[in-house]
């Protein structure tokens, strides 16, 4: 928690063939479970290929366990490329005496 994290999603439909994204303007939305945006990735922040999607969330994002979901998609026509749930926990560690 309270990291800037680097996703990278390989980019396929419901049948899992790979979908070229490459040509396409995207934006990654992460929004609460009450519809509220938390934040946006334009697609100039991404890194794209033939198969995969690149982007980082900032650190003031990631800072507490929460629960969240996330669509990417294309600007020019609203269709959904690919979404699901974006979620914070927090990974326990042992403390050093």
């Amino acid at each position: 928690m309270g990291e800037t994290k680097t996703h990278t999603l390989t980019t396929v439909d419901s049948d899992g063939t790979a979908v070229n994204c490459s040509a396409m303007t995207l934006e990654f939305v992460l929004e609460s479970l009450d519809r509220t945006d938390i934040t946006t990735v334009a697609n100039a922040s991404m890194t794209k290929t033939s198969t995969t999607v690149a982007f980082s969330i900032s650190e003031s994002v990631n800072k507490l366990e929460h629960s969240y979901r996330w669509a990417l998609r294309r600007t020019d026509n609203g269709n959904v490329i690919m979404y699901g749930p974006y979620i914070i926990e927090h990974a326990p560690h042992q403390d050093e005496a």
